[in-house]
């Protein structure tokens, strides 16, 4: 018996979450993004983001 294959034509992929019209646009939305975190003092730095996790539990330790 032959078993039923199901894809989406190439021409319509199935969108996925918001995605930027071009280069421009997704660097503008990044920068908002980093605006509003330093502004709401969410901002952090790798190191400290690492550190968190560690923190909590959430990172292996190596």
């Amino acid at each position: 018996m032959k078993k039923k294959r199901y894809t989406l034509p190439e021409e319509q992929p199935i969108p996925v979450g918001w995605h930027p019209a071009n280069e421009e646009e997704a660097a503008d939305r990044i920068e908002a993004i980093e605006a509003e975190y330093e502004r709401a003092g969410k901002a952090t730095d790798f190191d400290e983001f690492i550190e968190e996790l560690k923190s909590e539990g959430l990172w292996l330790n190596q």
